[in-house]
Protein backbone atom coordinates (compact mmCIF):
# COMPACT_ATOMS: atom_id res chain seq x y z
CA UNK A 1 0.00 0.00 0.00
CA UNK A 2 1.46 3.08 -1.15
CA UNK A 3 2.53 6.05 2.01
CA UNK A 4 0.69 9.21 2.54
CA UNK A 5 3.59 11.01 0.96
CA UNK A 6 3.58 8.94 -2.31
CA UNK A 7 0.22 9.45 -2.90
CA UNK A 8 0.99 12.74 -2.59
CA UNK A 9 3.71 12.77 -5.03
CA UNK A 10 1.78 10.85 -7.69
CA UNK A 11 -0.65 13.72 -7.35
CA UNK A 12 1.63 16.40 -7.96
CA UNK A 13 3.20 14.80 -10.71
CA UNK A 14 -0.49 14.50 -12.15
CA UNK A 15 -1.19 18.36 -11.32
CA UNK A 16 2.54 19.23 -13.10
CA UNK A 17 3.79 16.81 -15.26
CA UNK A 18 7.64 18.62 -15.41
CA UNK A 19 8.31 18.71 -11.93
CA UNK A 20 11.68 17.94 -11.41
CA UNK A 21 12.91 15.14 -8.64
CA UNK A 22 13.89 18.01 -6.65
CA UNK A 23 11.43 19.68 -6.27
CA UNK A 24 9.30 17.00 -5.06
CA UNK A 25 11.53 15.87 -3.20
CA UNK A 26 12.10 19.56 -1.03
CA UNK A 27 8.00 19.30 -1.46
CA UNK A 28 7.64 15.90 0.16
CA UNK A 29 10.84 16.17 2.45
CA UNK A 30 12.18 12.90 1.34
CA UNK A 31 15.68 12.63 -0.58
CA UNK A 32 15.98 13.04 -4.13
CA UNK A 33 16.86 9.17 -4.08
CA UNK A 34 13.82 8.55 -2.34
CA UNK A 35 11.91 9.79 -5.29
CA UNK A 36 14.15 8.10 -8.05
CA UNK A 37 13.45 5.15 -6.11
CA UNK A 38 9.60 5.39 -5.89
CA UNK A 39 9.82 6.04 -9.80
CA UNK A 40 11.98 3.48 -10.69
CA UNK A 41 11.78 0.43 -8.59
CA UNK A 42 8.77 0.58 -6.81
CA UNK A 43 6.86 -1.54 -8.37
CA UNK A 44 3.02 -0.33 -6.81
CA UNK A 45 4.25 2.72 -6.97
CA UNK A 46 4.71 2.52 -10.43
CA UNK A 47 1.71 0.78 -11.15
CA UNK A 48 -0.69 3.41 -9.90
CA UNK A 49 1.14 6.28 -11.92
CA UNK A 50 0.49 4.41 -15.10
CA UNK A 51 -3.26 3.87 -13.99
CA UNK A 52 -3.35 7.84 -13.62
CA UNK A 53 -1.44 8.28 -16.63
CA UNK A 54 -4.04 6.28 -19.01
CA UNK A 55 -6.87 7.59 -16.79
CA UNK A 56 -5.55 11.13 -17.99
CA UNK A 57 -5.18 10.25 -21.55
CA UNK A 58 -8.60 8.95 -21.95
CA UNK A 59 -10.12 11.89 -20.57
CA UNK A 60 -7.66 13.57 -23.43
CA UNK A 61 -8.82 11.04 -25.97
CA UNK A 62 -12.28 12.00 -25.75
CA UNK A 63 -11.82 15.45 -25.38
CA UNK A 64 -10.16 15.61 -28.48
CA UNK A 65 -12.72 13.82 -30.20
CA UNK A 66 -14.85 16.39 -29.22
CA UNK A 67 -12.75 18.77 -30.93
CA UNK A 68 -12.29 16.30 -33.97
CA UNK A 69 -16.47 16.45 -34.82
CA UNK A 70 -16.33 20.36 -33.95
CA UNK A 71 -13.74 21.03 -36.76
CA UNK A 72 -15.94 18.89 -38.91
CA UNK A 73 -18.32 21.73 -39.34
CA UNK A 74 -15.88 24.61 -39.79
CA UNK A 75 -16.11 27.87 -41.86
CA UNK A 76 -12.70 26.83 -43.30
CA UNK A 77 -12.25 23.79 -46.15
CA UNK A 78 -9.40 22.98 -45.28
CA UNK A 79 -9.18 22.50 -41.78
CA UNK A 80 -13.05 20.79 -42.00
CA UNK A 81 -11.62 18.25 -44.77
CA UNK A 82 -8.32 17.73 -42.83
CA UNK A 83 -10.41 16.85 -39.66
CA UNK A 84 -12.76 14.45 -41.61
CA UNK A 85 -9.24 12.75 -43.11
CA UNK A 86 -8.00 12.38 -39.56
CA UNK A 87 -11.02 11.11 -38.23
CA UNK A 88 -11.44 8.82 -40.81
CA UNK A 89 -8.08 7.52 -40.93
CA UNK A 90 -7.86 7.01 -37.17
CA UNK A 91 -11.32 5.03 -37.71
CA UNK A 92 -9.55 2.75 -40.03
CA UNK A 93 -10.60 4.19 -43.48
CA UNK A 94 -7.67 4.72 -45.13
CA UNK A 95 -7.00 5.13 -48.80
CA UNK A 96 -4.84 1.80 -49.95
CA UNK A 97 -0.82 3.09 -50.92
CA UNK A 98 -1.33 0.07 -53.27
CA UNK A 99 -2.80 -0.58 -56.48
CA UNK A 100 -3.39 -3.81 -58.16
CA UNK A 101 -3.21 -4.44 -61.45
CA UNK A 102 -5.09 -6.67 -63.39
CA UNK A 103 -4.65 -8.02 -67.31
CA UNK A 104 -3.97 -10.78 -69.97
CA UNK A 105 -1.44 -8.45 -71.53
CA UNK A 106 2.21 -9.12 -72.02
CA UNK A 107 4.74 -6.58 -70.55
CA UNK A 108 7.79 -6.38 -73.04
CA UNK A 109 11.04 -3.61 -71.92
CA UNK A 110 12.99 -2.63 -74.63
CA UNK A 111 16.41 -0.88 -73.45
CA UNK A 112 17.12 1.60 -75.97
CA UNK A 113 19.59 3.92 -74.02
CA UNK A 114 22.61 3.86 -75.23
CA UNK A 115 26.00 3.05 -72.81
Amino acid sequence: MLNPKQVECLKMMMENPKISGKDLSLALNVTEKTISQWKNKNEEFQNEYNTLVRSKIQYAATKALGKQIELLDSRNDMVAHLAAKDLMDRAGFQPTDTIELKGGAKVVIVDDLEE
